[in-house]
C-alpha cells in the first residue's frame, strides 16, 4: 500500500464559479426577469469563468511511489505517474504569486495563464542499454499556494533536484 505524502485541495475558483452562477439565478428570479435573458448571461459567465479560472482544476496526490492527477470537472482524464526514474523536476505557477520567479506573468503583473505546470524529467535505459531522457508536463489548477507545498514535499521526500527549464 502506498503511503500518502501530500494531497492538494480543489481550487477556490470552482466554488467561486458555482456560487456566483447561483447568485445570478437568484437575482434573475427575484427581479422577475424572463427565463432566456438571464440564462444566456449565466451560461456565458459560467463558460468564461470556467475557461479562465477553473480550467485544469483538480488535485495532485503524492504517494511513496507515484503522483496521481485527479481532474475535477474538466474534459481531461485522471492519470498516475510513477516516480521510478525521476531525476529532476521544475514547475511554473499561475497568476497568484506575483513575487515568485516561477509565475506566468507579463511585466511582473498581468497574468498570462491561470494554471500551474509541473515538469518531470525521467531517465531510463532502453532495450539497447542506452540512457534515454523523457519529459512530462502536467497542467493543473490547484488551490492557491498548495502547489508550492507539493513541490517542496516532492523535493524533500525524494531528494529530487529542482531545475530551471524555462
Amino acid at each position: 500500500m502506498d503511503k500518502l505524502l501530500y494531497k492538494t485541495k480543489n481550487p477556490i475558483s470552482l466554488y467561486f464559479c458555482a456560487v456566483t452562477s447561483i447568485l445570478f439565478v437568484v437575482n434573475a428570479v427575484l427581479n422577475g426577469d424572463n427565463f432566456w435573458g438571464p440564462f444566456i448571461y449565466i451560461l456565458a459567465y459560467a463558460i468564461a469563468v470556467y475557461w479562465y479560472l477553473a480550467n485544469y482544476s483538480g488535485r495532485l496526490i503524492l504517494t511513496s511511489n507515484k503522483i496521481m492527477v485527479k481532474y475535477t470537472i474538466t474534459k481531461y482524464l485522471d492519470f498516475e505517474i510513477p516516480l521510478t526514474g525521476l531525476v529532476e523536476f521544475d514547475y511554473k505557477k499561475g497568476f497568484y504569486d506575483l513575487a515568485s520567479d516561477k509565475s506566468y506573468v507579463v511585466n511582473g503583473f498581468v497574468p498570462k495563464i491561470f494554471y500551474d505546470t509541473l515538469i518531470l524529467k525521467y531517465e531510463f535505459r532502453n532495450t539497447k542499454k542506452e540512457i534515454e531522457k523523457q519529459e512530462t508536463k502536467i497542467k493543473i489548477n490547484t488551490r492557491m499556494f498548495q502547489f508550492d507545498k507539493f513541490a517542496e514535499t516532492l523535493k524533500k521526500e525524494f531528494k529530487i533536484k529542482e531545475t530551471v527549464s524555462w
